[in-house]
């Protein structure tokens, strides 16, 4: 089940919860990849929560599915700085199309 968060702007967001389930994790884990850098922090907030964008959840996923992450067991050898390389690139995509959006 996804679960919508609506911006004041009438942009979807979801939530961390749907994220990881997309995901296939926990939210513990998305929260300790975040930490590590795995994966960059959403810049989006709602209201003291993590808030992705559905282009953050299916680009990340690719990613994760390229590097075999999205699969139980995790590979021992997953390429975490790769991971972490694309995914930083593609949030500075996303947010900077986003925030053309906006203007």
């Amino acid at each position: 089940m996804t679960e919508w968060l609506l911006a004041a702007n009438g942009d979807h967001f979801v939530g961390v919860s749907s994220a990881a389930q997309a995901w296939n994790r926990s939210v513990e884990t998305i929260k300790k990849w975040e930490y590590r850098g795995v994966i960059p922090r959403t810049p989006f907030d709602w209201r003291g929560q993590r808030a992705y964008t559905v282009e953050q959840v299916e680009g990340i996923a690719e990613i994760l599915d390229r590097y075999g992450a999205l699969t139980w067991p995790i590979v021992a050898a997953t390429k975490t700085v790769k991971i972490s390389r694309e995914s930083d690139r593609l949030q500075q995509r996303l947010v900077s199309e986003y925030l053309s959006r906006l203007e």
